[in-house]
């Protein structure tokens, strides 16, 4: 039971660490393309 624990818990923490990941690059591209997107209209 407590070892089943464990393994869901690392899981949720590989899913958290992905997902964190997945956030940052999607912030960044989203920056980039913002700022080519108001280059061009300022």
């Amino acid at each position: 039971m407590l070892s089943l624990f464990k393994v869901v818990f690392k899981f949720n923490y590989i899913i958290l660490v992905i997902l964190s990941y997945i956030y940052k690059y999607f912030l960044l591209r989203l920056y980039q393309v913002l700022s080519i997107v108001l280059k061009y209209f300022i």
